[in-house]
């Protein structure tokens, strides 16, 4: 696990966090426990403190179980270690925590919960009050048969994979909210009260709580994916498609290509954008890499190329004039000359009327 300072423009140094002893691997035969192995996607909570899963594999071999570490970043201390059971993974084995959110209240920090996808068709509910954990499995958890062919960056990948991106609506009035989902070889959405995640023992009773919202059209299979509470938009990154989508939940009830928009769409620049966040102030990142061409074709991985990017831009700015735009997103002011900690780069135009703007030059790539 590293961090980056905001204020470098490119090729940043990496800085180890919370230190350098942690991320080391231990000598063999020695716990790794309290080691960092390999950490997939983080979530920072509205208490100050950063989750993590750690799935305890290092090239390609166990060394442990996966664990969720939750670290106080006022202090970088770890406050939380939960060792993720074998009865929370699939019986075969095939599992795979791609990520986690963090659904916590910041009136009261130790009622906070966790939700971890499972590649594999679950979906772990973790109690950070009780320090307890459940599985819940459910058929919208699974991947879609037609839909596991990927191209990307030249690579012609076949992911079977399930459960993948998870975000949440805005808090209800009576205190949960309302979770959409999708797996990664899926072009479909769904959602699902977090009260049925949070108080019932298991999924399989409740069907009818689970909804499905529509799908994107062909070839629009995503990742990772974030909301922004602000203005409603639940944004997502289209893997195959080497693009960013949104889709506003408060403007349209359902889901489809019309209701829906591609933000950013760039074969270069955006190839495999393989995280997306927005963060309190309503400032939409996406992180992009070439992992597909280093895991499936090493001789196209260029390691003297810029392979991994970092974008930035406010929600306000990324979905203006699109569908996903919302009344509540005109206050924030538009980016231009007398706004110069939001400059705008040269804009890649998609077929949407985007107003996202990803930087075409190199030095730029860190907006």
């Amino acid at each position: 696990m590293h961090f980056i300072g905001s204020n470098y423009n490119r090729s940043p140094r990496l800085v180890p966090y919370p230190n350098y002893q942690i991320n080391r691997l231990p000598a063999a035969g020695h716990s790794t426990t309290n080691h960092l192995i390999n950490t997939y996607r983080i979530s920072v909570d509205t208490c100050d403190r950063l989750w993590m899963i750690d799935m305890g594999i290092s090239n390609g071999t166990k060394l442990g179980q996966p664990q969720l570490f939750i670290f106080d970043l006022n202090t970088d201390q770890i406050v939380r270690q939960f060792i993720i059971a074998q009865d929370l993974m699939r019986v075969d084995g095939n599992t795979w925590f791609p990520g986690l959110l963090a659904d916590t209240n910041s009136e009261s920090c130790d009622r906070a919960f966790a939700y971890l996808p499972d590649l594999g068709g679950g979906l772990v509910v973790y109690d950070y009050q009780h320090n307890t954990a459940k599985r819940i499995e459910h058929h919208y958890f699974y991947f879609d048969p037609l839909a596991t062919v990927f191209h990307i960056g030249g690579v012609r990948v076949e992911w079977p994979d399930g459960l993948f991106g998870v975000s949440m609506s805005e808090r209800h009035r009576n205190g949960y909210r309302t979770l959409y989902f999708q797996a990664m070889s899926s072009t479909r959405m769904f959602s699902v009260d977090t009260s049925v995640l949070q108080t019932n023992t298991s999924g399989r009773n409740t069907f009818e709580e689970y909804r499905h919202l529509g799908h994107r059209g062909a070839g629009m299979q995503a990742g990772p994916m974030t909301s922004d509470e602000a203005s409603g938009t639940v944004f997502y990154a289209l893997v195959n498609q080497d693009a960013v989508g949104c889709w506003n939940p408060k403007q349209h009830d359902h889901l489809s290509s019309e209701t829906s928009a591609v933000l950013a769409q760039d074969s270069e620049t955006l190839e495999f954008p393989g995280d997306i966040k927005v963060d309190k102030d309503s400032n939409l990142w996406v992180l992009s890499d070439r992992m597909p061409r280093h895991r499936f074709d090493v001789n196209n991985f260029d390691v003297e190329d810029i392979n991994y990017r970092v974008f930035r831009a406010p929600v306000a700015d990324a979905i203006r004039g699109t569908v996903c735009e919302s009344p509540r997103t005109l206050t924030r002011p538009p980016s231009g000359p007398n706004h110069p900690s939001r400059p705008r780069p040269t804009t890649t135009s998609t077929n949407s009327g985007s107003a996202w703007n990803t930087p075409s030059s190199r030095a730029k790539d860190f907006d």
